[in-house]
């Protein structure tokens, strides 16, 4: 994704440009379904729009944004320290595809009457830059509790101080969340990310292929409780998933797997895989080694070819 590119096609953008293509929404997720995301479009005034098209334009415009380092996202290394921004495309989950689908062909709702300004997730600034050409800028909305608490607030204007609705205030984070350009998404949030394209079921469903894969081979002692440890603990789905964005070295694995003794038994990893063995062409190991048994098929042992060190792939 080319943000300098983006911001020039926004600075190139009038007045009279920015009140015909800035659109704002919020979105939630349906009450009688926590799959779904619900879209509620809002009527922008003219002045309101050149200030929620500026919201966009003034965060790229700080350079040192647009430069940031890029990373494709991983389901189960994420930094903490990491500064950049991560990248998905469109095409790399189910549940990331159907997001953008639904935000590019939403129906969205007219009124948030009777909705409770709290369960709204994220705010959507839509600008349409050229015709048919949009970003979609996301960002963290929360309730103003803090104002809330007050006894009331009030809105001077020339003589008369008028009392605002404290149930309708809404505070906006200015700084972006997720970022929509064509087929790529940046993340700047990841919490919302996940929770806006649903990743816990992406990940489940992931998991779940694979499971299906590994149970064709049968080497697994006791796979039904593997199976059901896996659904239960999200660490362990995520790891999954990701196993089965390349499900033939898995397969590989399996196909091979009298060839595991070599590392079970090796100076390097026998402490690694401690409780894990093979017995009668069958995988044996206790429930609390879960961890470490996901690390063993996912094939992550391996000999460097220069130096012959032994070591274990921790990406995976």
């Amino acid at each position: 994704m080319n943000l300098d590119s983006i911001f020039d096609k926004l600075k190139e953008m009038d007045d009279e440009v920015i009140t015909k293509s800035v659109s704002f929404a919020l979105v939630k997720k349906s009450d009688s379904d926590n799959q779904q995301n619900l879209f509620y479009e809002y009527k922008v005034e003219a002045d309101v729009q050149k200030d929620l098209y500026s919201l966009v334009k003034n965060y790229f415009n700080d350079k040192r944004i647009r430069n940031r380092d890029k990373s494709k996202y991983d389901a189960v290394i994420q930094r903490k320290d990491y500064k950049g921004f991560y990248l998905v495309a469109k095409s790399d989950y189910n549940h990331v595809k159907k997001f953008v689908n639904d935000l590019k062909n939403s129906n969205s709702i007219g009124s948030s009457k009777n909705v409770n300004i709290e369960k709204f997730i994220a705010y959507i600034i839509t600008i349409e830059y050229e015709t048919d050409k949009y970003i979609y800028y996301i960002g963290e909305i929360s309730a103003l509790s803090s104002l809330n608490k007050t006894k009331f607030i009030g809105n001077i204007t020339d003589d008369k101080l008028k009392k605002i609705k404290q149930n309708n205030l809404v505070g906006f984070n200015e700084k972006m969340a997720m970022f929509i350009h064509d087929e790529e998404m940046l993340i700047n949030q990841i919490s919302i990310f996940e929770k806006l394209c649903n990743m816990h079921i992406e990940f489940d469903e992931q998991a779940t292929n694979l499971l299906n894969t590994i149970s064709e081979y049968d080497v697994i002692t006791n796979f039904e409780k593997f199976d059901k440890k896996v659904k239960k603990d999200k660490r362990f789905s995520r790891r999954l998933a990701k196993l089965n964005e390349h499900p033939e070295r898995v397969v590989a694995f399996f196909e091979n797997i009298e060839g595991v003794n070599e590392v079970l038994n090796s100076e390097e990893f026998n402490e690694k895989f401690k409780g894990i063995v093979l017995e009668n062409g069958k995988l044996v190991y206790k429930e609390e080694l879960t961890q470490q048994f996901i690390s063993l098929i996912s094939d992550s042992a391996y000999e460097s070819i220069v130096g012959k060190q032994k070591r274990l792939d921790e990406m995976i």
